[in-house]
């Protein structure tokens, strides 16, 4: 028998009535950041270039709730979801493919079966009433494995002894297999051989085909000019939209190295 999470619905979040799949950030101040505002709606790919430490993490973390912003408002369809937590903010259909999947995403002394259930503990029918069945959990996170391909001896294995890609399989499964809304994104290939940064690229391609939102912030232009339908550049917290794909690779490689930036508002 199948044993498959139903895809995250609510922690109290009315689902009748589901917010509409646009993410909506209007003049965010945080740290390092300054005055972003983009929008971007189901089906398609907004990335954000940038070399590392110009704003990249924060606007991650402002986005998916682990950083509030200190002026500026995040919007998730026409709900303000400011100051909502990381936790609420799942609730949406959020996914989020953090930075380092090491020190970020993956608790490596656990196993592949819990660290696929990170997120899905509280859901049935690996949870009923606040306690959670493990054979039904292990099913769960057999089918979750199996549907992103992670090769292990067993998910009773602690992750960290996988391989990079394997792990980062992992952290898709547990990420994208719920079917998310929103999905965040950032340097997923990063240390990834060309096999798996492939599998990845074809996932995130799938979600969007699906009707998914995604941000994509990668310092790997390359990556951003594939995949995405619009490129935003990061620069010193400040953020540039671009016309592309009319605007080429060189006019973006100028932004990010902070050449012909437009003049800041007064």
């Amino acid at each position: 028998m199948e044993a498959r999470l139903l895809p995250i619905t609510s922690f109290g979040v009315p689902q009748d009535d589901p917010p509409q799949a646009r993410l909506t950030l209007d003049s965010v101040i945080a740290a390092n950041l300054h005055n972003v505002s983009f929008q971007i709606s189901s089906g398609e790919i907004l990335g954000i270039a940038g070399v590392d430490g110009n704003g990249q993490q924060e606007l991650a973390e402002v986005v998916v709730g682990l950083r509030f912003p200190s002026r500026g408002r995040v919007f998730w369809g026409g709900l303000d979801i400011s100051a909502m937590s990381l936790e609420d903010r799942l609730g949406f259909g959020f996914g989020h493919i953090p930075n380092d999947r090491k020190r970020e995403a993956l608790v490596l002394t656990m196993s592949v079966t819990q660290n696929v259930m990170l997120k899905e503990y509280r859901c049935y029918p690996a949870s009923r009433r606040g306690v959670i069945s493990w054979p039904k959990a292990a099913a769960c996170a057999k089918y979750a494995a199996d549907q992103f391909d992670v090769r292990a001896q067993s998910l009773d294995v602690p992750v960290g002894t996988l391989s990079g890609g394997n792990q980062q399989k992992v952290v898709l499964a547990r990420e994208l297999g719920p079917e998310p809304l929103f999905i965040i994104a950032m340097n997923p290939v990063r240390g990834l051989d060309v096999a798996a940064t492939n599998f990845v690229y074809e996932q995130l391609l799938a979600r969007r085909a699906a009707g998914a939102a995604i941000l994509l912030i990668s310092s790997e232009l390359d990556e951003l000019l594939a995949l995405c339908d619009r490129i935003g550049v990061l620069y010193a917290g400040r953020l540039t939209m671009t016309n592309f794909p009319a605007t080429g690779r060189e006019a973006i490689g100028r932004l990010m190295a902070g050449i012909d930036l437009p003049a800041e508002p007064r």
